[in-house]
């Protein structure tokens, strides 16, 4: 197991015992923030021994990757992280830009001082984290925790996969070039609009956003074919 993936099994205070749906949410993390490459192969021997278990529970992690497309089962080659495609990059930024304003707006009413500050402060973390995987997954807690108040757990969920989905084009990006300018004071104005009771102006700064960091990303994003 790599140590990118060793750190991320260490978050989720892995036990011998575990399950299919610990194993799956390990993986998942790990294809989103780089531990694997797009056409890396998945071994079932390798990933059983990593995590202490029989391959029935990894065997069983592997199928629901497969099933949501973060892995694929090529015939005599395994199953293998799925390739990236410009195109499923797009289909999620769409997605996102449905998906998360409507989240913004249905939480932003229910929202508390403390859960503001408490987002205030992950931004801090952020910055002391930038251009690290750790830095990465404290952006997206921050926007969950914006989300948080929705009342709509299926929303959340959905909102959640998709963000895994896309980190594994954007992570990259995120190490090599980190923050651009101005990226806190972006988030903190998120904040403030939802502190003054402006949620629909905080749920176009969130879709502003997403659409600036796609056409950031498209215009470095380099598609490979494992197969």
């Amino acid at each position: 197991m790599t140590k990118a993936l060793d750190k991320i099994a260490k978050r989720y205070s892995l036990r011998q015992e575990a399950t299919a749906q610990t194993i799956v949410s390990v993986l998942r993390e790990a294809v989103a923030f780089g531990a694997f490459e797009p056409g890396d192969r998945l071994h079932q021997e390798e990933l059983a021994e990593a995590f202490g278990v029989s391959r029935v529970p990894v065997r069983e992690a592997l199928s629901q990757l497969v099933a949501e497309g973060l892995a694929v089962h090529l015939p005599n080659k395994g199953i293998r992280v799925a390739p990236a495609s410009i195109d499923e990059f797009n289909d999620i930024t769409e997605l996102r830009l449905v998906l998360e304003p409507i989240a913004l707006k249905k939480s932003a009413p229910h929202l508390t001082e403390a859960d503001l500050v408490e987002a205030e402060k992950m931004l801090k973390r952020v910055r002391r984290h930038w251009k690290t995987a750790e830095g990465a997954a404290l952006h997206w807690e921050f926007h969950q925790k914006l989300y948080s108040q929705a009342q709509r757990p299926r929303l959340i969920a959905q909102i959640k996969s998709l963000q895994l989905s896309i980190s594994r084009y954007i992570h990259k990006e995120w190490l090599e070039v980190g923050l651009v300018d101005g990226w806190d004071a972006d988030h903190q104005d998120i904040v403030d609009a939802l502190r003054a009771g402006k949620p629909d102006y905080a749920a176009q700064l969130v879709a502003d956003q997403i659409e600036v960091a796609a056409a950031r990303v498209r215009q470095r994003l380099t598609i490979t074919d494992p197969t």
